[in-house]
């Protein structure tokens, strides 16, 4: 009997498999990448995400593109700080939509900045979440 190897190419969207078979052979792909050595998967950060990050298995920094964080800007002393701020006044909610009530001051001082300083006119930010 020849063995099969699982590859992402498996996870395509299928008709075929419910949510509980795909999650299953997910597991199954994991479980194989750790009998390979590899830890594709669950990869533990040592550091904060950002541009740069320290990685379990791997001495020193490595790129991230993971992070979402291109310009580095995530682990800034202004950044955090503005963060814990705006956390302080307004709560952990992203809120609603900007349409039913989600547009806060914070968000229009945004818009204000970016037009003052990248191109001297009106912008205007629409916010979402994943």
């Amino acid at each position: 009997m020849k063995k099969r190897f699982i590859t992402l190419k498996d996870f395509e969207i299928t008709p075929n498999e419910n949510v509980t078979e795909r999650s299953q052979n997910f597991q199954s792909y994991i479980d194989q990448m750790e009998q390979f050595g590899c830890k594709s998967y669950w990869v533990m950060a040592k550091t904060g995400v950002g541009a740069k990050m320290q990685i379990e298995g791997y001495d020193g920094e490595v790129s991230a593109y993971i992070s979402n964080d291109y310009l580095g800007m995530s682990q800034r002393t202004e950044t955090k700080e503005a963060g814990i701020n705006a956390v302080l006044k307004y709560g952990t909610g992203a809120s609603a939509a900007q349409a039913i009530g989600g547009y806060l001051d914070i968000h229009q001082q945004l818009e204000q900045g970016i037009a003052k300083r990248e191109f001297n006119k009106q912008v205007q930010i629409y916010l979402i979440s994943s």
